[in-house]
């Protein structure tokens, strides 16, 4: 993550040299993974391509057809990308996905890689990080798979879903639809048939559920010719799937309101409503036209009427009337996960039905800042950020509602709002607005965020803006001191709330200023530096003299943190220091 191209390269040598020569050091391995893997998405073309070499060097040339004999250059590859492959490691797959995108534009994967990696699906402790990497790979490899060997694995794994064959299962789904195109017609037509079938059960876990869905999506695409033909595909097994969720959910609230609301409500099988709840929301984005109002009532509804494990009233509440009426018959009790779920499909039904989502969204920043769960909060600030890019207008209020997340408690919560905020920055569906930048700049003192966060700054939105933290850096002078006399800096409004939980100002949050100051310092360009230099004196020591800031209690902090800015290291021009 250093500044300078020269330092980023030296690290990827000397981690790669280490790993290599002692490759059975398992916290080496962590290391190599967490500081080259990175390294692909480097703004530098020519970091890119040396770290693309040294992992086709270390990974590539090292995978071989199995044989329990295998050298110890061969062994240590497939620890490398069982790691890769574990749950909790979802980062490290994007950065092997981004690999794999260049390796196949270099010509790197060829039928003889294929075949090597296909071979290891049938070891045991080199299974799930095989299936991993084919699931990766297979959208460019889709020529090279076998028919038979993926529809044998497709059989031999879907016969009996447990949790040894839950991810294997996720991923042969994900080389199924990648591949359909290439695969024997006969062949999708019976797996199509099949997973429809493991649907229709309702009996497989949600991660199974998404990955089916979409794998069914990808074979009709390869089985029709066009738009409409695809769409009449769909619909012939979406639509049956919807009506079988919309009357178990609706029996939710019919079987319930025959019970006695003193006996504390009915409690629910939890596994069957999650399967049901889920399997709605991602059947809804590939038949919208077949999604009823019924069902998206009966989902808003079922927020409203129940209760949450611990007895909490939720703080949902619809606009809807007839919503109103139905929940008055319930009082189901919803374990804090479940909701948490519930949010997340009634986001993807807002998608569908923009009426719904204005009565939704002010619900949702309700939720947002009164839910004591940490997966309810998540959720809801997921589908706030979904529907920004949808309904961009209507969310682009509640931004700042969204960004004190970054504040939350829970790590979870912490590090997703940064990814789907810097995201949803990166693409233009929200401006550097208010306190937004400040919010996000903040996150730097974060030490279980701050590496995180300084990749996405970086190498993600200072790589597309190089005048964002010269454009913002007066302000974050007057912003983290807490000085609001100026006529035109940190004039943005705040509640109570964001001051608080943000509020960098006093002698005791000195050293974090300079930390943050330091960092968007030794980011700018010579250029930025000097017209800086010129800008912190007009507009803070010329505001000084020219009484424009009134030198007082407040002003002081400020006027102190510019003088040390001028005077510190990281302003000197590149060749003065």
């Amino acid at each position: 993550m250093d500044t300078a191209l020269s330092v980023r390269k030296q690290a990827l040598v000397s981690l790669s040299s280490l790993v290599t020569d002692l490759p059975h050091c398992a916290m080496l391995h962590e290391l190599w993974l967490d500081g080259v893997l990175p390294m692909v998405m480097d703004k530098e073309a020519s970091a890119q391509e040396k770290v693309i070499s040294t992992l086709e060097s270390i990974i590539l040339d090292n995978i071989a057809p199995f044989n329990s004999q295998q050298a110890p250059r061969q062994r240590f590859v497939w620890e490398l990308l069982s790691l890769v492959a574990e749950e909790d490691r979802m980062d490290l797959r994007r950065y092997v996905r981004r690999a794999t995108e260049l390796w196949a534009k270099q010509g790197k994967l060829g039928g003889a890689l294929v075949r090597a990696v296909c071979s290891h699906t049938a070891h045991l402790p080199h299974q799930k990080a095989a299936w991993t990497l084919l699931a990766e790979m297979s959208q460019y490899v889709a020529s090279y798979l076998d028919t038979n060997f993926v529809y044998d694995n497709w059989k031999q794994h879907s016969s009996v879903v447990s949790m040894e064959t839950m991810a294997p299962l996720v991923q042969i789904l994900t080389v199924i639809g990648n591949a359909a195109k290439n695969l024997a017609k006969v062949a999708r037509e019976d797996m199509r048939d099949e997973i429809v079938s493991m649907l229709e059960t309702f009996k497989v876990p949600p991660v199974v559920i998404q990955a089916a869905i979409t794998t069914l999506s990808q074979i009709c695409e390869s089985l029709t010719r066009s738009r409409e033909g695809y769409q009449a595909a769909v619909d012939n097994w979406c639509v049956p799937l919807l009506k079988k969720c919309e009357l178990y959910l609706t029996s939710l609230i019919e079987d319930n309101s025959q019970s006695s609301l003193s006996e504390g409500g009915r409690e629910i099988d939890e596994k069957e409503a999650t399967c049901y709840l889920f399997a709605v929301g991602e059947l809804c984005r590939l038949s919208p036209a077949h999604t009823s109002s019924h069902l998206t009532l009966v989902v808003h509804s079922l927020l409203l009427a129940t209760r949450e494990g611990d007895g909490e009233k939720p703080s949902f509440r619809s606009l809807s009337s007839q919503s109103s009426q139905l929940s008055g018959l319930t009082n189901l009790s919803f374990s804090p996960s479940l909701r948490a779920l519930s949010y997340l499909t009634l986001g993807k039904l807002c998608l569908q039905d923009e009426e719904l989502t204005k009565q939704v969204i002010p619900q949702l920043v309700r939720e947002l800042q009164t839910s004591p769960h940490a997966a309810t909060r998540n959720n809801v600030m997921v589908v706030l950020c979904d529907l920004a890019v949808r309904y961009s207008v209507k969310v682009d209020p509640h931004i700042p509602s969204i960004a004190v997340c970054l504040r939350d408690e829970s790590l979870l919560v912490r590090r997703q709002t940064l990814t789907l905020l810097a995201s949803l920055i990166q693409e233009d569906y929200i401006k550097w607005k208010g306190a937004l930048f400040f919010r996000f700049i903040s996150t730097l003192l974060d030490e279980e965020l701050r590496v995180f966060a300084e990749f996405c700054l970086v190498h993600i939105l200072l790589a597309r803006n190089p005048n964002m933290f010269f454009q913002h850096f007066v302000e974050c002078v007057f912003h983290f001191n807490g000085y609001e006399k100026h006529r035109v800096y940190n004039r943005f409004r705040q509640t109570e709330r964001e001051r608080e939980l943000f509020s960098l100002k006093g002698s005791k949050h000195r050293d974090q200023r300079v930390r943050l100051y330091s960092f968007l310092l030794s980011h700018m360009t010579d250029p930025h530096r000097f017209q800086l230099t010129a800008k912190l004196c007009q507009e803070v020591l010329g505001g000084v003299v020219d009484k424009v800031i009134q030198l007082d209690e407040s002003s002081i902090p400020v006027l102190q943190d510019t003088l040390a800015i001028l005077t510190s290291k990281e302003i000197k021009l590149s060749s003065l220091r």
